[in-house]
């Protein structure tokens, strides 16, 4: 057997072109942070759904990993209700997770947005 060191984004190894391979890379790294979120709160899908403003197939969706039925709009609208930003520089990328807001009162968000930094490293551009 022998075992393949891939390439620190695995899109580039399954033959995507390096833009497609890319935003492929951003849209599944925006997808498991929101997961994680509603996992971590255990959220069903029905009050994830209620506090993102989208419809319970919507995360049915997005906890299954269906990425073809996402843009990096999509992602970033989802990430606003529950208090992620994402903050970009040349080399980081920075995820600021707010505390979970409760399924009965997605509005106290808004309201009380308690920040707490995670730090994830970007790819490094490829020359």
């Amino acid at each position: 057997m022998t075992i393949h060191q891939s390439p620190e984004n695995i899109f580039d190894d399954l033959g995507f072109t390096r833009a497609e391979a890319d935003n492929l890379q951003v849209r599944s790294f925006l997808m498991r942070n929101i997961s994680k979120w509603v996992k971590e709160n255990n959220y069903t899908q029905q009050q994830a759904a209620e506090i993102l403003n989208v419809q319970q197939s919507r995360v049915s969706d997005l906890m299954t990993g269906k990425i073809n039925r996402f843009t990096t709009d999509n992602l970033f609208s989802l990430m606003t209700p529950i208090g992620i930003e994402l903050v970009l520089n040349e080399n980081v990328i920075k995820l600021s997770a707010a505390k979970a807001p409760t399924a009965e009162k997605p509005a106290r968000l808004k309201r009380h947005v308690a920040r707490k930094r995670v730090d994830v490293k970007r790819v490094a551009n490829k020359a």
